[in-house]
């Protein structure tokens, strides 16, 4: 008697956690995750550009029975269900909104319908507008790509502290700065799958890691300039609160360009005859096919070539396509500065990188004569 009643007990349990899950359990505010910070958005495809106010916080038991808002004083703003495949954010509750001059601290309150939660943020009062990342590029290999960008340290943002003193600690309110690189999928909702360990601002390339990126996936990579306020020397390391981010995109994807593609050095030439000495510029046609039509699909701004293809040699591209090879398909057609391409007597291809406009790299050659050429 005694064990059927234990057990009409226990199946009355499990069937109250199936209805209602965790509904019993108080919500849970992780202090290490709540932050309060602006964040300058650049250019992603998702989200509008522009300059926003940021509260986040992970709160367990997490999920659509689980609300939560941020309030200071009269103004409140609700924190919205945010999970990501990244483990460290799968309880994650995010406020988003235009920045319209917010500082100060902000209560975050959760609730689960079983019980409250209440948290304090710390104080944003450092408001600062981070740039963009300028010349972020991405080169290499398919699945393990390295980004380029130029250095935030030599723009005066600084993540090294000099003191004057041995074992001295920066005053209150110190800024440094730090990066990170995050890979999200290029999808609504921006999902981040990797993020890397923060590091100095002198530090220009980051190789993603083998084993994150798969084939025929688009993304975004995403460099974050964090500006944090060093505010006690209480902890080792030194405690800190994040004010302020920026976060510069660019779109990456490991779809292959068809192997249909292909270029013509010179359309319209035969041998395509190159002095390197030439003070003009070297017509390249990017031809186009049934799946791939080159005036819309290739990123410009992204072209190289030369003797290697890592030649910085870009003059224009057509504002119009052009048929250089009678198909009927309009193909794209650049100019390259001749004295930029670095060719030499003994080459006999020229090569063209670049990305499509999903971020999908482009390495194609083409044979050349160097002409005149002495050995």
């Amino acid at each position: 008697m005694r064990k059927s009643i234990i057990m009409v007990t226990i199946l009355y349990f499990l069937a109250f956690v199936s209805l209602y899950g965790e509904a019993t359990a108080t919500p849970v505010i992780a202090p290490s995750s709540v932050r309060v910070y602006t964040d300058n958005i650049g250019y992603n495809g998702f989200v509008d550009e522009g300059r926003y106010f940021v509260i986040r916080a992970s709160i367990t038991p997490s999920g659509p029975g689980t609300t939560a808002n941020a309030q200071q004083g009269s103004v409140s703003y609700p924190l919205n269900y945010n999970p990501q495949p990244l483990t460290s954010l799968s309880n994650l509750y995010v406020s988003r909104t235009p920045y319209n001059g917010e500082i100060g601290q902000w209560v975050i309150t959760a609730n689960d319908g079983a019980g409250t939660a209440t948290t304090t943020t710390y104080a944003l009062d450092d408001p600062q507008l981070l740039p963009l990342a300028t010349n972020l590029s991405v080169s290499g290999p398919l699945l393990a790509p390295t980004l380029t960008w130029d250095s935030f340290e030599e723009k005066g943002y600084s993540s090294d502290f000099v003191p004057s003193v041995p074992g001295e600690t920066p005053p209150p309110g110190y800024d440094f700065y730090m990066q990170t690189v995050s890979i999200r999928l290029a999808k609504a909702g921006m999902p981040i799958l990797y993020q890397s360990t923060s590091f100095k601002t002198d530090v220009t390339r980051y190789t993603i890691p083998e084993g994150i990126l798969a084939e025929n996936e688009k993304y975004l990579f995403d460099l974050y300039l964090t500006h944090s306020d060093f505010y006690t020397a209480t902890t080792t390391p030194w405690t800190s609160h994040t004010e302020n981010m920026s976060e510069t995109f660019v779109r990456y994807s490991t779809v292959p360009v068809p192997e249909s593609v292909a270029i013509d050095i010179k359309p319209g030439s035969d041998p395509n005859s190159i002095n390197p000495k030439s003070k003009g510029n070297i017509p390249v046609a990017i031809l186009s096919t049934q799946e791939f039509y080159a005036p819309e699909m290739v990123n410009e701004d992204s072209l190289t070539f030369g003797a290697t293809g890592e030649e910085d040699s870009l003059a224009f591209c057509n504002a119009e396509g052009e048929d250089v090879n009678g198909d009927g398909l309009e193909d794209l057609v650049c100019h390259f500065y001749t004295q930029l391409t670095g060719f030499r007597c003994d080459d006999t291809e020229g090569v063209l990188k670049g990305m499509t406009m999903d971020g999908a790299p482009i390495e194609k050659t083409d044979s050349v004569r160097i002409v005149p050429c002495k050995k």
